[in-house]
């Protein structure tokens, strides 16, 4: 088996270990959706710290949604 490399940013064993991660891809479920990045960056991740994200629905609020996103 190979390893993926990374070239920055979070490695790979921190995204799947990650709750919200295993929530929305989590095995044997049915997903549907695409990541794109917030906002394009190099290095340092604390610069994106001072964004201000949109509101999206929290389960509470639309119980339909298993994980939106």
């Amino acid at each position: 088996m190979t390893a993926i490399q990374v070239s920055g940013g979070a490695s790979f064993a921190t995204f799947s270990t990650h709750p919200d991660y295993r929530r929305m891809l989590a095995p044997d479920r049915l997903t549907i959706g695409i990541f794109l990045p917030l906002r394009f960056y190099k290095g340092d991740m604390r610069v994106l710290a001072e964004d201000v994200l949109p509101h999206f629905p929290s389960h509470e609020e639309s119980p339909v949604l298993a994980a939106p996103w």
